[in-house]
């Protein structure tokens, strides 16, 4: 057998660092640099530090500079230079094996949150090559052939990382193959901590079960339910180092409990607890762990930890961000990175948003790859990205396609997600022509051309700026929907969509039958040569509609989803006046047995259109509106469940059935009763307060502006706007606020503010005007697509009515 000196303790001390780091309880004396390395693994950096600079003078420079760098690499100030350094150690063919594989996993480590994955499986491949070039597996020491293993296993996570599962799979069989038996003898002697009762030997036992196990399970993430691996793994008892990675995990989960129980319970009793380790200390620990142990699953479920952990930081927001998008990409949990990438596009700091796609933008051309996740964060920062940068993340959809049907992960979700994501990419990109055309291609497989992915395609129809499509494409696509059915539901949106855009003569309501026919009448009004028999169709098919959705709901039942037939009854009863469907409407909105869900769009509709309607309807309703007010939400899929429907709060303001006490009663409930009900006190207080007396109305706006939650605050500054006009002592401090939020990160803010203007600019109201000098500028500057064009609609509005600077501007107050 080929002895060669590998010392494994430098692999203990990345794997099972606290098998050879000097225990805190015991007297350690001189540390060797592997224990210092474990030490920079357990993240007990101070103790490294200073034993580092006390004895570097006895360690050879490569494993002084091993050290540091591994150290270094944890830093983002210095992960680029060290990750370099730690790379050039692990290919340095004369140094101890076992240092070597320490260097390349935490190089592989660095690489990875430099978004280098790929290039790290590429030099694993050559290291691992050249350390098994030595001789076979049975001709050299068992603890070699377990850190070729462990090397291996690196290198499995880091291909999984770049979706190279075929690189995956053959280091899977190389870790098998060089992995010895678990009852092998003549495994290497180490110094272990005192801190444990066992001995090296049963230490690499452990980590030879720990890379046998992490294989196995690599192994069933690669072939998902479509081998029997994942039973195996299911069924697999957790061996030592899993236990302690379990506890790392324990101990987070109780930093946080308690972190969160000391802010609910003693905040304002002045306790203050000095030199403990905070909840994202914790996190981190078991963070750096996961990363090193070559567990897939371990790795991805604590980067999706530590990533909302990150997000619930509130000093230097930016570098959580940026930190807790990277993890969550990477985690591949894309629930979570959904709900991260709303609340960041809403909040802000967009620049985190913007540097996370512009890194993914980089890898995903250079590499090749593109996960679901990638196109998850392009898609949200789209509204942030340069036109070449919005055609690159068209390009980078394509290979997402590619990764997937490479890897053999195709499916139509993933063509559907593909050109969900070109929908968002498209305007600005100037690429409307090539779209227009590669889209054009999928009207050749009927059988793929079926909702979602129709619906997916009708959005991608109506953001293509057909001015810019060439003649032959344009025919294309008019010649196929004049082949369609408008009746087919399938392809229903996308044959709308494309006549719309086409602007070819829509023949839908001919078409349609039903409460679908009496929505189309209500939005467009009866086309002239419409015969009168339509209006009593559609009177009677909401009726009907009305009748039994009230009947179902004596008896207990609901369905959700489709069209409301109470929002359908307001809007062609307010279309055409007609008494029968206001009639039934009214009794349909004061049934009791009707969840508030059924009601609320109605209700809202009738608000902002209190002037139509008839004034015996009014007086109805005004009578009942306590009870429609009252009437039972579906807690399961209405969400939060408010004291009092906030429509019909709206709908009584709005008929001026509501006396001042009554109105402040409602709205402070509301803003009592979570962030929903906080978003529905800003909306409903334009309606209900009196504007020659707004002064509750403007602080509890003021409050309610600086808020935690994007969504309140967009509709206190929203509100805000709608009473400019009005007079309190705070007007001037209301209107400042109103303009921090338009200049204020994230979209969302700024976004309602300049509804909210153009809701007045509408109008006609002199109170835009100062407003307008800084809207201009935004129009030309702002780094947001959507607030530019919002801005522009503003100008096109007030320029339209007229509506002049006269003053100074918000900017000069």
């Amino acid at each position: 057998m080929n002895i060669q000196p590998v010392s494994v303790a430098w692999i203990a001390a990345v794997l099972a660092p606290w098998t050879v780091s000097p225990h805190p309880n015991f007297g350690a004396g001189e540390i060797t640099a592997a224990q210092a390395l474990a030490l920079v693994t357990e993240r007990r950096n101070a103790h490294a530090d200073g034993e580092q600079s006390d004895m570097s003078s006895s360690w050879p420079g490569w494993e002084g500079e091993l050290v540091s760098a591994a150290q270094s690499s944890l830093v983002a100030a210095t992960q680029a230079e060290a990750t370099e350094a730690l790379w050039t150690i692990a290919q340095r063919g004369d140094l101890e094996v076992g240092a070597r594989v320490a260097a390349a996993a935490y190089a592989a480590l660095g690489s990875l949150e430099l978004e280098d994955a790929s290039r790290s499986v590429d030099l694993l491949g050559v290291i691992a090559t050249e350390l098994s070039d030595v001789a076979a597996p049975q001709d050299l020491s068992p603890s070699y052939r377990l850190a070729v293993a462990v090397l291996h296993q690196q290198r499995v996570v880091r291909a999984c990382d770049s979706l190279r599962f075929e690189d995956a799979q053959a280091s899977i069989a190389e870790v098998n193959r060089w992995l010895p038996s678990a009852s092998v003898a003549g495994l290497e002697k180490f110094s272990v901590s005192k801190g444990i009762s066992w001995s090296s030997v049963r230490v690499q036992r452990d980590i030879l079960a720990a890379m046998r196990h992490n294989a196995s399970a690599a192994k069933a993430t690669i072939e998902r339910f479509g081998g029997r691996g994942w039973v195996r793994v299911v069924r697999a008892r957790s061996g030592w180092i899993d236990l302690r990675q379990h506890l790392l995990e324990r101990n987070r989960g109780t930093a946080i409990v308690r972190e969160a129980f000391e802010a609910r319970l003693e905040s304002t009793s002045g306790k203050r607890v000095f030199g403990r380790e905070t909840a994202t200390d914790v996190a981190y620990s078991a963070l750096l762990m996961a990363e090193l142990s070559g567990d897939v699953g371990v790795a991805r479920a604590n980067r999706a930890e530590m990533a909302k952990i990150h997000l619930l930081e509130r000093d230097d927001a930016e570098f959580h961000v940026r930190e807790a998008l990277r993890l969550l990409r990477q985690s591949n949990d894309t629930a979570s990175l959904k709900a991260a990438l709303a609340w960041v596009r809403a909040e802000g700091p967009l620049k985190a948003l913007r540097d996370d796609a512009l890194k993914v933008l980089s890898r995903a051309v250079r590499d090749r790859y593109a996960s679901e996740s990638d196109l998850l964060v392009l898609e949200g920062a789209a509204d942030i990205l340069e036109p070449a940068e919005l055609a690159q993340g068209i390009d980078v959809a394509r290979i997402h396609l590619e990764t997937m049907k490479r890897t053999n992960r195709y499916a139509w979700t993933h063509l559907d997600n593909a050109w969900k994501a070109t929908a968002r990419f498209l305007p600005g990109s100037e690429q409307d022509d090539e779209v227009a055309r590669s889209a054009s291609e999928l009207l050749r497989e009927p059988k793929a051309l079926v909702r979602p992915l129709s619906n997916t395609l009708a959005r991608v129809v109506g953001v293509i700026e057909w001015s810019r499509v060439q003649d032959h494409v344009r025919d294309r696509w008019s010649q196929w929907v004049e082949r369609q059915s408008a009746t087919d539901p399938e392809l229903e949106a996308l044959v709308f969509q494309l006549r719309e855009a086409l602007q070819l003569p829509d023949n839908g309501l001919e078409h349609s039958s039903g409460l679908e026919a009496a929505a189309i009448l209500a939005d467009d009004g009866l086309p002239p040569e419409a015969p009168e028999s339509q209006l009593r169709d559609a009177r009677e098919a909401i009726i009907s509609a009305l009748t039994a959705e009230a009947r179902a709901a004596a008896s207990g039942s609901f369905a959700f989803g489709g069209i409301e037939p109470a929002n359908v009854g307001v809007a062609f009863a307010l279309r055409f006046d007609d008494p029968i469907v206001w009639e039934a409407v009214t009794k349909h909105l004061i049934d009791a047995n009707v969840l508030s869900d059924f009601k609320e769009s109605a209700l809202e509709r009738l608000a902002s259109n209190a002037a139509r309607v008839p004034a015996s309807t009014r007086e109805r309703l005004a009578v009942d509106w306590r009870k429609i007010a009252e009437s039972r939400r579906d807690s399961w899929f209405g969400g939060d469940n408010l004291p009092l429907t906030p429509e019909a709060l709206r709908m009584a303001a709005a008929f001026e059935a509501l006396t001042p006490t009554e109105g402040l009663e409602a709205v402070l409930r509301l803003s009592a009763s979570g962030n929903v009900g906080r978003m529905e006190a800003a909306r409903s207080i334009p309606l209900i307060v009196n504007s020659n007396e707004a002064t509750w109305a403007h602080v509890l706006l003021l409050q309610l502006a600086d808020d935690g939650n994007p969504d309140v605050r967009a509709e206190a500054g929203f509100a805000m706007i709608q009473l400019l006009s009005s007079e309190s002592f705070a007007s001037e401090m209301i209107t400042q606020r109103a303009k921090a939020l338009l200049q204020s990160d994230g979209i969302r803010c700024p976004l309602r503010i300049l509804h909210g203007l153009q809701s007045l600019a509408a109008s006609g109201s002199q109170s835009v005007a100062p407003w307008l000098p800084l809207v201009r500028t935004m129009a030309r500057s702002d780094q947001r697509r959507i607030i530019r064009g919002a801005a522009a609609e503003l100008i096109r509005v007030a320029d339209l009515n007229g509506l002049s600077v006269s003053g100074p501007g918000v900017n000069e107050r």
